[in-house]
């Protein structure tokens, strides 16, 4: 049950005469409204008493309809008539058509045959007397009818939704409720200002297309410089973005090379077993072919032990490998190593095979011209076959 309120005004007629109402019952869209009027009609003082059963607009503001209602209702005239009134109800006016039916046949002879009543009304009250209380559970001043988030406080021009980094984006629409960023960004932060969000930036505070993940790209080739063995020069993702104009080595040198791989080592040592010692002397025999190319050899472990540890040992076979190619008549500086420990494993290291696999040093063969720059970049990624390039 809604507070009881009042509703004073007067009905436009060839007189003006007084009238008024009392709110008794309202929900979110209908209310009960008693009511009484006083007039004179043809000679005749008229007393109405009825009420208002009316349904309301909620939310209009704009134009000819604001936020009112639309009334039925039914009066019975001490004069002994009933009054079916259809209403139209606004803040400040209201427009009526009613119909007197008469109940009995000791009235006027006009009164007899019905009465079509046109009634229009000005509401001495300010403000709108008719717009219903409003609820606003969160207290935020925004009416829970028009507060999109009605359970937590927000301000008006958010529709009372929260902004908890004060970027203008309401949580409920922000990726980042809790940093500030741009609205394109759906309000998540972009430090570096690529148009790329922090959270999806793979170089956040280094400008960067969208192409590379956001990541500096010097070439332009698609292949981020932090991944570019070759970012002055525009290449292909497949070769670490160098050129990729390759010669493709021959089936046997590619099968010699792959073979290899496999060099058996004591136990935790860097110490070459020598049943591997008919493999490599294969790999002199090729390194003999190609004398103005270089031989890299990257040393790999299996997960057992200590990471550093195994990085230290991928190394020393690495080594290990060179130094008895250097013995056949290799030259030194024709073979360049490195290692990734047990960072790069090529099978499951839970098994015995797994892990026989992944005791390796691979091999490949690429051209001199970027002896140089891998030594620069301190870094490998192996590739399927093997092959040298040859210049730009």
């Amino acid at each position: 049950m809604w507070p009881l309120s009042r509703e004073w005004g007067l009905i436009c007629l060839p007189l003006l005469w007084p009238q008024g109402a009392v709110r008794v019952l309202q929900t979110d869209r209908f209310s009960i409204l008693p009511s009484a009027r006083f007039l004179n009609f043809a000679g005749n003082n008229q007393l109405n008493l009825g009420s208002w059963f009316r349904y309301h607009f909620i939310g209009a503001s704009e134009g000819f309809v604001r936020e009112g209602s639309l009334g039925l209702g039914t009066w019975y005239d001490t004069n002994d008539a009933l009054v079916l009134l259809l209403e139209f109800n606004q803040p400040n006016y209201m427009l009526a058509v009613s119909y007197d039916v008469p109940t009995s046949n000791d009235i006027s002879s006009i009164q007899q045959n019905g009465v079509f009543e046109l009634t229009a009304a000005l509401k001495l009250r300010k403000g709108r007397p008719e717009a219903r209380p409003s609820e606003d559970r969160d207290g935020d001043g925004v009416a829970d009818e028009n507060d999109a988030c009605p359970d937590t406080p927000g301000p008006k021009a958010l529709l009372g939704c929260p902004d908890s980094d004060g970027d203008g984006i309401p949580d409920k629409f922000d990726n980042c409720p809790n940093e500030s960023g741009p609205q394109n960004l759906s309000g998540c932060p972009d430090s570096d200002g690529d148009g790329i969000a922090d959270k999806d930036d793979a170089c956040p505070d280094a400008a960067g297309p969208r192409l590379s993940n956001g990541c500096p790209d010097k070439d332009n080739d698609g292949v981020p410089d932090k991944d570019d063995l070759c970012p002055d020069v525009p290449g292909v993702a497949a070769k670490q973005g160098c050129p990729a104009s390759e010669v493709q080595l021959t089936p046997t040198e590619l099968k010699i090379l792959e073979s290899a791989k496999y060099v058996h080592f004591q136990s935790g040592t860097a110490i070459i077993e020598a049943t591997s010692y008919s493999n490599l002397d294969l790999v002199v025999e090729v390194m003999k072919v190609h004398p103005n190319d270089l031989l890299e050899l990257v040393g790999h472990t299996d997960d057992v032990g200590d990471a550093d540890a195994n990085l230290r040992l991928g190394q020393e076979r690495a080594d290990a490998v060179k130094a008895y190619l250097v013995s056949k008549g290799i030259p030194a500086s024709q073979i360049n190593t490195s290692s990734f420990g047990e960072e790069k494993p090529i099978a499951n290291n839970n098994t015995e095979e797994g892990r026989s696999l992944n005791r390796r040093v691979e091999m490949r063969i690429i051209k001199n011209k970027y002896l140089q720059l891998l030594d620069n970049q301190k870094a490998f990624v192996p590739n399927e076959g093997f092959f040298f390039k040859e210049p730009p």
